[in-house]
């Protein structure tokens, strides 16, 4: 961008390819992230405080390889796939074929990952979706439209799941760090972030049979997974025993409960403030 302003504020230019500093690293960018926070950044109502250099490349984070390395990085190497975040980096955002990044603002990604998804999380997710509406639940979608249903309210469920499940990882690291080896540790993280996606799921569908079967099936495959030698080195883990479980447990547990509560103290003043806003409607 030349200049703040509307979406045709946005203009395709030829600048110099960044150059990391020494606690950096230069990302060969294939997927930049999307937010509704770049509009604010586009039209300069959200920026650095001080006088913003142009042209300026948008984007606060994105994906890719890494491709060079500042001299003092030691944890990240060069064929690394990334996903790497930055707010007014002096060299430009995400919105680029390269970004630079501190070393400190991104994590390294393992097509594992992917991996366990399909294992773990398809058939919940297409029992929650094929699931039935209950008639409250039908109702309440039709007083509120696809405005509301698929607006703010959607866009507020996404983020807390997102920050319950990344509550659950981070506590389980955090805990089993000190308690063994690297790979032990991440695979906690691991069994954290998934029971907590369960659990999530299973708090959404209720006594669905079919979503309470398919979460139930897919713990089942978790623990398989992890505990036979062979195939969990394949998906990069070491086998857990009675305390590795615990903290994974307690840490995924914890994060539902927590999250729970927190639906609910929404849901408890929604309902107050429509029944102060009936009263004095009334």
């Amino acid at each position: 961008m030349d200049r703040f302003g509307p979406p045709s504020a946005l203009t395709l230019h030829e600048v110099p390819v960044p150059r990391p500093g020494p606690q950096e690293v230069l990302i060969a960018i294939d997927t930049a992230g999307v937010g509704s926070w770049d509009a604010s950044i586009r039209d300069g109502s959200w920026r650095k405080p001080g006088r913003t250099r142009f042209p300026l490349v948008p984007g606060v984070d994105g994906s890719g390889v890494v491709v060079a390395r500042g001299a003092r990085v030691r944890h990240v190497h060069i064929g690394d796939r990334v996903h790497a975040y930055e707010f007014g980096n002096r060299q430009g955002g995400f919105y680029a074929e390269f970004a630079a990044a501190h070393a400190m603002r991104l994590v390294r990604m393992r097509d594992g990952a992917i991996k366990w998804n399909l294992l773990t999380d398809l058939a919940p997710a297409m029992a929650i979706a094929l699931r039935p509406p209950d008639t409250g639940e039908t109702s309440a979608l039709l007083a509120e439209g696809p405005e509301a249903s698929l607006g703010v309210a959607l866009t507020r469920d996404i983020t807390q799941r997102a920050i319950t499940t990344a509550g659950a990882a981070t506590t389980a690291w955090i805990v089993a760090r000190p308690t063994g080896r690297a790979v032990r540790t991440r695979t906690i993280a691991l069994a954290a972030l998934v029971g907590c996606q369960l659990g999530q799921t299973l708090a959404v569908g209720g006594t669905d049979r079919a979503v309470i079967a398919s979460s139930i099936g897919s713990a089942a495959v978790l623990v398989g997974v992890i505990q036979t030698p062979g195939v969990s080195q394949f998906f990069g883990c070491t086998p857990l025993g009675p305390v590795g479980w615990g903290i994974a447990g307690f840490a995924a547990g914890a994060a539902t409960f927590a999250a729970r509560v927190s639906t609910a103290q929404g849901k408890l003043r929604a309902y107050l403030s429509a029944g102060r806003a009936n009263a004095l409607a009334g």
